[in-house]
């Protein structure tokens, strides 16, 4: 359902430092990673800093920097990631995805989602859908920062269900908001997976036939009451 869900697109990583941060890349670095998105770039001139940047099916956005980064690279590890690309969340900033459902449907979302593993990784991840929280999940908090609380290194996979969507087209997002400081985090694996949910039309004979059998429940009690 989404495009490039585990950010597995091919990306060239050019060797080396952009200090321009030319378009189409606002900056990249040492041949594993890529910021599609720098709200504070230096200098400021070559790519407009607050504007959106779409590349390979998602929208990158926000305050602070996202992008891609190669596992095992300058950015760190992913454990137990869907291939050797994750994206990376840096400061505050977004990156969605729009995707279409044919009819009225539940859709379960799916992802894994970890603090950086060689630096700071305190923050929060929230996901929304048309800018509502994903039903029964809350802002999901990562503590760990290069060995003090839990382990840094340790990746979770998250599912959670959605109430049910009505066909048409739909925003998925992902906001991060990282502690003071040089915190990030990954995001990988994304994925909707989309059951119907027949719709009740109320001109059909659908309606007619569940008020006969509430009619016929009620049957009972009235002839008590007669009695």
């Amino acid at each position: 359902m989404l495009v490039n869900p585990g950010f597995q697109a091919a990306v060239t990583f050019p060797n080396g430092n952009n200090p321009a941060f030319g378009a189409p890349y606002l900056n990249y670095g040492n041949g594993s990673y890529i910021y599609y998105h720098d709200s504070n770039p230096v200098p400021a001139t070559a790519v407009a800093p607050n504007t959106p940047q779409t590349f390979n099916g998602w929208t990158y956005d926000g305050t602070g920097g996202a992008g891609v980064a190669v596992n095992g690279g300058a950015f760190g590890t992913l454990n137990g990631g869907a291939g050797n690309q994750f994206a990376f969340l840096q400061g505050s900033p977004t990156i969605s995805q729009s995707f279409t459902l044919a009819t009225q449907s539940l859709v379960d979302l799916s992802y894994i989602f970890q603090g950086r593993s060689n630096n700071g990784g305190v923050g929060v991840l929230t996901a929304t859908i048309d800018g509502l929280p994903v039903v029964g999940l809350p802002p999901l908090g990562i503590t760990q920062t290069n060995g003090t609380a839990g382990n840094p290194n340790a990746s979770a996979t998250f599912t959670e269900q959605t109430a049910v969507l009505s066909g048409g087209l739909h925003t998925l997002q992902f906001s991060f908001v990282g502690a003071p400081g040089d915190n990030s985090a990954y995001l990988d694996a994304v994925t909707l997976d989309a059951t119907a949910v027949p719709e009740i039309n109320p001109g059909s004979a659908t309606v007619p036939f569940l008020l006969i059998i509430a009619s016929l429940c009620l049957l009972p009690s009235r002839r008590r009451k007669e009695d």
